[in-house]
């Protein structure tokens, strides 16, 4: 991933879930449950999501109140007038300036009905409990859920800040392609997959197979060695790559695996390797070498015909042979 887009700086996000049964709330005629939270000092706004079930009428209107708790004068009010949205939309929330600590929220839809809901809703399974603090300790039946959006660190410098969100350039992003020296197997794809996930993995350094995908004869190997990689052309179907290096070792593309690539090294075919759960993977001798990759699905296509008619003459071949020798055997009869 080489780009994070987050909500706009300063906005505290509701991802507001009906906790019971998966299911979104709906509000028509009244309040929605409420939900006591947590206002950290950063926070200025908070955003909720919201959505109809169909379009409301033009004129309805969905009133966001802010308050000190339940039944207690409002700290601010955001009046939306909702007839011409459809599906969701995410509402920002001014909060009064001074706001920390405790503070209540609720959604009310006087004029939406039971056939033409307001629902209020999220884009998760679960609130992320590290990042929350409810009133209760914990999300409350029937609540809205929120969570706080924390910034990138420093692996990430902001490339764009503006209202309708903020772009985070990834610094430690990986490019199109590099060396590795390093090299793991496991069993299975699955136990690989968790090896890869795990905090301790570089894939900067190591390569990592499951045992159906890595070449025959392949061993496990410490990382080590400067194994330098600079891309020369780049298409949506071919790619050049100039690799030097110290020791054999493995040419990484950051390009899902699929079997119509082909790969050369210097004009000699090579094999295209699934890796790092399903990253492309090419085998690299030591030294100065041009790897070309190339998408040719058609091939794979192509070789795939041509062992169905082999099949089909096979069964055919065997059909005329057997009627051949029923016919020899009735004439001699």
């Amino acid at each position: 991933v080489r780009y994070v887009v987050t909500p706009p700086a300063g906005l505290w996000s509701a991802l507001d879930r009906h906790v019971v049964n998966d299911a979104p709330y709906a509000a028509y005629g009244g309040l929605t449950q409420g939900v006591t939270l947590i206002v950290p000092p950063e926070a200025d706004a908070v955003e909720i999501m919201l959505g109809t079930a169909g379009r409301l009428e033009a004129g309805t209107e969905v009133v966001i109140h802010v308050r000190e708790g339940p039944g207690q004068s409002d700290l601010a009010i955001v009046r939306l007038e909702t007839g011409a949205v459809v599906d969701s939309w995410w509402q920002p929330i001014p909060l009064p300036a001074g706001v920390v600590g405790r503070v209540y929220i609720e959604v009310e839809a006087p004029g939406a009905t039971a056939e033409r809901p307001l629902i209020v809703w999220g884009s998760v399974e679960s609130p992320s409990t590290s990042t929350v603090r409810f009133e209760s300790g914990a999300p409350v039946d029937g609540a809205l859920t929120y969570r706080v959006l924390e910034a990138p660190g420093d692996w990430a410098r902001p490339v764009y800040d503006g209202l309708d969100g903020v772009v985070y350039e990834v610094t430690t992003a990986l490019p199109l392609a590099w060396g590795a020296g390093g090299t793991e197997v496991f069993p299975t794809r699955e136990e690989a997959l968790e090896r890869i996930v795990g905090d301790d993995f570089d894939p900067a350094e190591t390569v990592v197979f499951a045992r159906e995908d890595a070449p025959a004869g392949v061993a496990a190997s410490a990382p080590g060695g400067v194994f330098e990689v600079e891309v020369t052309n780049s298409a949506n179907d071919r790619l050049t790559v100039q690799t030097n290096f110290a020791a054999d070792g493995w040419l990484v593309l950051s390009q899902r695996y699929d079997d119509g690539w082909r790969a050369e090294v210097d004009g000699t075919g090579a094999e295209v390797l699934r890796g790092d759960n399903n990253l492309q993977v090419v085998r690299v001798p030591a030294g100065e070498h041009e790897v070309t990759l190339e998408f040719r699905p058609w091939e794979y296509v192509w070789g795939q015909r041509v062992s169905l008619a082999t099949v089909f003459l096979l069964i055919a071949g065997s059909a005329v042979a057997l009627v051949w020798r029923r016919r020899s055997a009735k004439a001699s009869g």
